[in-house]
């Protein structure tokens, strides 16, 4: 008695795992940038420079990381700097939606201590 073959299934071609992997990256992708544009804020017309003076920046890593993390939640706050040789941080800011002491009340809570020197607000170069 002879026996009968076993259907295998068909192999998928290394092309073709390329394409389907190709595909999910390309669908998860815009599923993000979809999500993300949601949440992106928009900059207004009008924004304005606030500089504020941080005594004891001396982690050129880990002090950037902490301030972003405490002002870039703040509404209407956009395009954050922190230099740490001077000790300034910069922001440009929606002046309807925050100011200076909301930021510096901001900073305090997180340990920061805020210096009362108003400096001249600039640009990163």
């Amino acid at each position: 008695m002879e026996a009968t073959p076993r259907k295998r299934k068909p192999r998928i071609g290394r092309e073709a795992l390329i394409i389907r992997g190709g595909a999910l990256l390309l669908v998860v992708g815009l599923a993000l940038a979809t999500w993300s544009a949601g949440r992106t804020p928009v900059k207004p017309e009008v924004v304005e420079p606030i500089a504020i003076r941080v005594a004891d920046m001396e982690c050129h890593v880990w002090c950037p990381i902490q301030i972003d993390d405490a002002l870039a939640k703040v509404p209407g706050v956009f395009d954050l700097f922190v230099d740490v040789d001077r000790g300034v941080v910069t922001a440009q800011v929606d002046p309807t939606r925050t100011s200076r002491d909301a930021l510096a009340q901001k900073l305090e809570s997180r340990g920061w201590v805020v210096l009362d020197g108003v400096e001249e607000a600039r640009s990163p170069e």
